[in-house]
């Protein structure tokens, strides 16, 4: 008896596990049906207290479920707008912000050439030692940094 009861329990844990396992792979393959219907699912909850106030306020059922998808649409259209308006902008402003890095790195180099006495190799060296250092995880990097110049 104790037997039959334990070999019952393992099969409801492996029933619960493949259970488990199938929704898994469910929501996994159904992925690109599943991730646009939960947005739409978030946005309904999110506009249906607006609606039932404007259907609660005497206006038509319809217009009530129509004008708050309506207003969203906007909004959230906008705001795309707005983005790719500003994304437009700064690649269109890209050669200027790189111009004026490169002008204050050639201040920097200057600034170390005057002060800490470094050769534009010696800063050529240095800084592809440390491009070289940025992969590993190495914690004494910053230390050989600091070494490098002031050592």
């Amino acid at each position: 008896m104790e037997q039959n009861s334990t070999h019952n329990v393992n099969t409801r844990i492996l029933q619960i596990l493949q259970y488990f396992v199938l929704i898994c792979l469910i929501l996994y393959m159904g992925r690109t049906l599943f991730i646009p219907l939960s947005f739409a699912v978030l946005i309904s909850f999110l506009l249906f207290p607006v609606s039932s106030w404007m259907e609660n306020k005497g206006m038509p059922r319809v217009l009530a479920i129509i004008l708050p998808g309506l207003l969203a649409t906007i909004f959230l259209g906008s705001l795309a707008y707005l983005l790719f308006a500003q994304l437009a902008e700064l690649t269109y402003e890209w050669s200027d912000i790189n111009n004026k890095v490169i002008e204050a790195l050639q201040n920097v180099s200057v600034l170390l050439a005057d002060n800490l006495g470094l050769s534009a190799d010696k800063q050529s060296e240095i800084i592809q030692n440390i491009a070289g250092n940025t992969g590993n995880k190495n914690i004494f990097s910053a230390g050989q940094c600091l070494y490098q110049f002031y050592g």
